[in-house]
């Protein structure tokens, strides 16, 4: 016959422990018997007794009252306090006096010293909880979370402080860091693909070009609207092959596919520069700046010259 471990407290007291323990904070008598079963509640004048009775074997802690009516729960104020700090660690980098402020004006805590509390917040950093970070941008404080840095906090601050200062809208702002996310992007994918040896600086020759000059025609005979159609096929097939491993195609490498099949009338800045920004212009393209010039002098040359930028990448849009 099997035997199960009941416990010895009275019935009261450990439906007031079970109450207690199902709450994020200490609460009223009121409060905690209004969650039990009217078949399991007992009355207030037991509730009461049974309370005094947990409270005087360290079951349970009383704190301070709120609207009149004393505080009860089955955790101390330290811990209280603990879970109040983790919460602000969740939430976003905050400075030591951002996280323990509030919480020492908590009325459940006006009973435990500014000093404890500084104390149980040490003890979260001490066990590893509580991350320390650097100050932000302009800053002295030291920030902390629950989680290791992360640097797009750091550059929200940052680009939060800027705007301000120069009083930049959101469009604008938002524009800005569009702009910016994409050259790093291409930078970053730029490189990687040239590590990997995907990037060939070198044209390769295209056979069409033979069929157009066999067919007698000259490269400055070439239309506007033919390389407009080429360059948007060239973009194509540089992506799909050349390039696949990268996420936009250098306009360097555009150029030279044109002056292969077209001759370096069609390719020269004069007139291939033109088409390629009408086709950005009516939604055909992306043109990206480079944001890091150490690539190779013959690649820069080849790409688009602009207000106080270079555009050295495309990508074709649908």
């Amino acid at each position: 016959m099997s035997s199960v471990a009941v416990s010895s407290k009275p019935a009261t007291e450990q439906l007031l422990l079970a109450t207690m323990a199902g709450s994020e904070e200490p609460a009223s008598m009121a409060s905690l018997l209004k969650k039990i079963s009217k078949a399991d509640r007992p009355d207030p004048e037991a509730a009461e007794f049974a309370m005094a009775q947990l409270i005087a074997d360290g079951s349970a802690h009383q704190f301070p009252e709120k609207q009149g009516a004393p505080q009860y729960w089955n955790h101390p104020p330290a811990e209280f306090a603990r879970r109040k700090m983790l919460e602000k660690l969740e939430t976003r980098l905050l400075s030591r006096r951002e996280i323990l402020k509030p919480i020492e004006d908590l009325k459940p805590l006006s009973g435990i010293s500014k000093a404890e509390i500084g104390r149980i917040f040490d003890r979260l950093i001490a066990d590893g909880i509580a991350h320390k970070h650097p100050p932000f941008l302009g800053g002295r404080s030291q920030n902390f979370s629950a989680a290791k840095v992360r640097p797009h906090d750091y550059i929200r601050d940052a680009v939060t402080k800027i705007a301000r200062k120069l009083n930049v809208g959101n469009v604008d702002l938002a524009a800005c860091l569009a702009e910016l996310h994409d050259q790093l992007i291409a930078t970053s994918s730029s490189k990687a693909a040239a590590k990997r040896g995907y990037v060939n600086t070198k044209p390769e020759r295209d056979s069409r070009e033979d069929s157009v000059r066999t067919a007698g025609t000259t490269p400055a005979a070439v239309s506007t609207e033919t390389i407009r159609d080429a360059v948007l096929t060239i973009l194509a097939e540089l992506k799909a092959n050349q390039f696949h491993a990268a996420s936009y195609v250098p306009v360097y490498a555009v150029r030279r596919a044109i002056a292969a099949r077209f001759g370096t009338e069609a390719s020269g800045h004069n007139r291939l520069d033109d088409i390629i920004r009408q086709l950005r212009n009516e939604g055909r393209l992306r043109l990206v700046a480079i944001t890091d010039l150490n690539v190779p002098a013959d690649q820069l040359a080849d790409a688009i010259p602009g207000m106080g930028q270079t555009l050295f990448y495309m990508e074709r849009h649908a």
